[in-house]
């Protein structure tokens, strides 16, 4: 090790309690000063306060589409590879004018704003806001 090592170790492993024991204590110590949300941990905050500033810091490098949150980014990912590739050959003889056999299944739209408290989906940014004001959420 070197000097001071054990010190950081112990500071981490303390903030990472601390952390985790607001789970079971309820404190909240986070508060968003836009809406007055308040938040267990500060990476929740942030994440949060993202709804009120419109920012997609998480951009999908293949068709540039921005999301809120990196899972949001990392799910259009994994649904974009599992689409299956255009036919490019008509090996079947088909004429280059006709459709693949099987449509493709409609894709719900994503959606992107959701409350953290009771999992209630909009999809306009402003219904999520105003209902995250007006409703209180029992604890």
């Amino acid at each position: 090790g070197y000097p001071g090592g054990n010190l950081i170790i112990r500071k981490t492993v303390r903030s990472s309690l601390n952390r985790h024991q607001r789970i079971h204590t309820g404190e909240k110590p986070y508060i968003c000063l836009d809406c007055g949300k308040r938040f267990n941990d500060k990476s929740n905050l942030t994440q949060h306060q993202r709804v009120h500033t419109g920012e997609k810091p998480y951009e999908c490098i293949d068709c540039g589409k921005s999301y809120s949150r990196s899972s949001h980014k990392k799910k259009h990912m994994k649904d974009s590879a599992d689409e299956p590739p255009e036919s490019l050959g008509q090996e079947d003889g088909a004429d280059s004018g006709s459709v693949s056999e099987k449509p493709k299944a409609k894709q719900k739209p994503e959606v992107l704003n959701t409350c953290t408290e009771c999992l209630r989906s909009f999809s306009h940014n402003a219904d999520l806001i105003k209902h995250m004001q007006g409703s209180p959420h029992p604890k």
